[in-house]
């Protein structure tokens, strides 16, 4: 008893729980392959035109129709090579429907070959997936089988393996003889044969192949969206969020999301509110859902593509570091604030907008530029900044007109305020043996550091110009090495200390490198120095003077405390 109670419990909690309005997402409607004949008899002429274009013109009807929910892809044969029966190409993968890309396909067919339907109709099946996947192909051809194969045997083929696969078949201008293969094709598929023997009746035979589509979609509201009115269905990775609908017209709370191209939920009649979000573009559509589910939506984002590139300076070279786009809506929100919309970090960048105005900026080292820029629907916007900018290059050495210093060191640049050392706000910094940056023109503080060697200089940034600067440290080398007493080399690690000479008591000078090992190495300013080691009882030391630009070896003994 206490068992079934706790399952009581349980199943009434999940009850309990379920959303007021149930809704399932799937991922599409029906997927269909049009399979188009491109064999050589397709540029022979009826009404005073070329088959090809005529099919052609057919398919853009077909398109007029086809529901955006539905995935469509296009496959051609015989439309390369003479002869040649393995002339079997996808020239648009199953997807999204896109019309333009579609009718620019067919727009660049020459028919050539042969007619091997069978191949054909077994590529598009494969792409299909159909022994996981239902899905249909639709055949259009003027001719019948030319490369041996019997369509009729592949259709029985193709049905014992198929989930669920239909092949409708639409003969044109073929004559009686020729149609009993490819209407065996259709018919052993649970598909339909229609014949046009003309331009208006291939219309409709189209025509009615979509509605034959229509008819094999499963249940549910098929949502899509498009760019802008005028533009071709979105095929990017839209996120789809449906809400319910108070009595007061408000958005309720979320009672289902998915991510795709389109989307198909089942829905309890009521009202909903359907939204789709892709990159910074929106849109939303209230509907109500009957009883009798098969409602198709098409949400219009009035979405834009905003491209966006910068170069150095007019007409050079295009930037090819890390820049910091962001895009503001132009309106204030706030006085002197702005909503961010979107950014990202790149060479360049490319996002998806709602129609609108938008102040757009680039950040580029201490380089930042602006724009505002007016997105309109179904339209790219491109915008290059001219960053107007020029490249500070620094190197160092030890000594004026020196070698190249080559250990790594650290770099730091200020903004030059007031007099010509004036240290104002750091704009860049790095480390290593040599510093690049990208600089708007203008005055800067350039610091250099390395050990105790530091040093300083100004330098000015005019527009139109990249310069390069060496950085003189003043500066030498110090090799130190431990030895004991009679002379013999110390392996132990020993404590270093280095002091400027200058103050006569060892306490009030300053410390300018210390470091622990056997050995020790420096770079230092120009001066005299004290060097100073200990390894436990044992203690030596030994003045040293620094030239720029010299490398020295010095050798200290440590003896043991006198008695």
């Amino acid at each position: 008893m206490l068992v079934l109670r706790v399952v009581l419990v349980l199943a009434l909690s999940w009850v309990l729980f379920l959303p007021a309005s149930p809704a399932w997402a799937y991922d599409q409607g029906a997927k269909v392959i049009l399979v188009l004949d491109a064999s050589g008899s397709m540029s022979g002429k009826l009404e005073g035109k070329s088959k090809i274009k005529i099919a052609r013109e057919a398919v853009s009807g077909l398109l007029d129709e086809w529901e955006p929910s539905d995935y469509l892809g296009l496959t051609v044969y015989g439309h390369r090579i003479k002869g040649e029966c393995e002339d079997v190409e996808s020239m648009v993968h199953v997807g999204p429907p896109n019309r333009g890309r579609i009718l620019r396909a067919i727009d660049g067919i020459k028919p050539t070959g042969k007619t091997p339907i069978s191949a054909a109709v077994r590529h598009a099946a494969e792409e299909l997936d159909y022994e996981k996947e239902a899905g249909i192909v639709i055949l259009m051809s003027d001719g019948e089988e030319s490369c041996g194969v019997d369509p009729c045997a592949l259709a029985v083929e193709l049905a014992e393996e198929a989930v669920d696969l239909k092949v409708h078949v639409v003969g044109f201008d073929l004559a009686e003889e020729k149609i009993s293969g490819l209407k065996c094709l259709a018919e052993n598929t649970g598909g339909v044969f229609l014949s046009a023997k003309n331009a208006s009746e291939l219309k409709e035979a189209f025509s009615a192949t979509v509605q034959e589509v229509r008819k094999a979609t499963p249940p549910g509201i098929y949502l899509s969206a498009i760019y802008s009115e005028a533009g071709d269905a979105a095929e990017d990775k839209i996120g789809w969020t449906v809400y319910d609908v108070e009595a007061d017209g408000s958005r309720g709370r979320r009672i289902n999301y998915s991510y795709g191209a389109t989307a198909r939920y089942v829905l309890s009649p009521g009202k909903y509110l359907v939204t789709a979000a892709l990159g910074a573009a929106e849109a939303s559509k209230e509907i109500e859902v009957e009883a009798d589910q098969g409602a198709r939506y098409v949400l219009d984002l009035r979405a834009g593509t905003l491209a966006l590139g910068a170069v150095y300076a007019e007409g050079g070279e295009v930037v090819d570091g890390s820049i910091v786009w962001t895009v503001y809506k132009a309106d204030e929100n706030l006085p002197g604030k702005r909503k961010r919309v979107t950014y990202s970090y790149g060479t360049s960048a490319n996002y998806i907008l709602s129609a609108g105005k938008y102040l757009v900026t680039s950040e580029f080292g201490a380089v930042r530029r602006e724009a505002e820029l007016e997105m309109v629907s179904g339209q790219k916007t491109e915008h290059v900044f001219d960053l107007e900018e020029r490249t500070l290059r620094l190197r160092a050495s030890l000594v004026d007109g020196g070698e190249h210093f080559q250990a790594n060191m650290g770099w730091n640049v200020y903004k030059a305020e007031g007099d010509a050392g004036g240290d104002g706000e750091r704009v860049a910094y790095s480390y290593g043996a040599r510093a690049s940056y990208v600089l708007p023109a203008g005055n800067y503080r350039v610091e250099g550091k390395y050990d105790a060697a530091n040093a300083a200089m100004d330098v000015e940034i005019k527009a139109g110009e990249s310069i390069e600067n060496v950085l003189n440290l003043n500066a030498g080398q110090i090799n130190l090495i431990a030895l004991r007493q009679f002379g013999d080399p110390i392996s132990s690690n020993v404590i270093w200390n280095v002091y400027e000479v200058g103050a006569e008591k060892l306490r009030y000078r300053e410390c300018v490198a210390s470091s622990y090992g056997p050995k020790a190495n420096y770079v230092l300013p120009e001066g005299d120095y004290l060097v100073k080691a200990k390894l436990n009882n044992l203690n030596g030391e030994v003045e040293a003077s620094v030239a720029p630009g010299s490398a020295d070896t010095i050798r200290v003994r440590l003896r043991p405390p006198e008695d």
